[in-house]
């Protein structure tokens, strides 16, 4: 096993081929990804194709521990969650949302009735890249979790528009946005009774640019392989 270390100016030189306000841990592997290109080309290639997330990725989403009366506006609420970035992304938008498939869902969401003691927090996404390569090729594997809060607080259930900042915030960190403080910004806070369900023209670009940053590197990775 080789171990990459970096030093700080060079972490910091690879971090800002991203655009400001990126997650961390997704510079924190573009970083990594980076480190391997030019030694180990299929590698990076493998690790930059999973930050890009692999085309038509889906996600299942499992509402059967809701009551048959509150499923809809959980359905509805995944649904323009995934709209608004299919919209903004159009045929750069890699996920397929799918409801009660599991069978070769790569990532599995649900409905929990709270994430945290205090309902502080209404969503969370982990997912998990694994990678294997040889000098010629490279195989890459995506999988993961997203949950959704079902309360508010106790007794209140979401809303459809909260549901969808909650989850189009997830898929935000998917693409490698990071949290943000205004409230007026997908990736900011949801305000209970007062969400903000859209998309801002800024948030779609730095999604744009890291994504084009990506590709960029990984063509680069592919000179490297030959």
């Amino acid at each position: 096993m080789t171990v990459t270390t970096l030093t700080a100016a060079a972490a910091l030189a690879f971090s800002a081929k991203l655009p400001a306000g990126s997650d961390p841990s997704f510079e924190t592997y573009f970083t990594q990804a980076l480190s391997y290109s030019a030694a180990e080309p299929h590698r990076a290639m493998a690790m930059f194709e999973l930050l890009l997330v692999p085309e038509r990725t889906q996600i299942s989403v499992d509402l059967s521990d809701l009551p048959e009366e509150v499923r809809g506006r959980f359905k509805l609420g995944f649904e323009r969650a995934f709209s608004l970035w299919d919209r903004a992304l159009g045929d750069d938008f890699p996920f397929d949302l799918r409801f009660g498939e599991r069978h070769g869902a790569t990532l599995e969401a649900r409905v929990v009735d709270r994430i945290d003691g205090d309902y502080h927090q209404m969503g969370e996404l982990f997912v998990t890249r694994r990678v294997s390569w040889s000098k010629r090729s490279h195989r890459a594997e995506l999988t993961g979790t997203m949950k959704i809060s079902r309360f508010s607080r106790p007794g209140r259930l979401l809303t459809v528009d909260e549901v969808t900042h909650i989850v189009a915030h997830e898929l935000g960190h998917a693409f490698g946005l990071g949290d943000a403080e205004g409230v007026r910004e997908i990736m900011g806070p949801v305000l209970i009774g007062r969400p903000f369900a859209r998309l801002t023209a800024d948030e779609v670009r730095r999604v744009r640019a890291i994504r084009e940053s990506i590709r960029e590197e990984y063509r680069e990775a592919q000179a490297s392989a030959g």
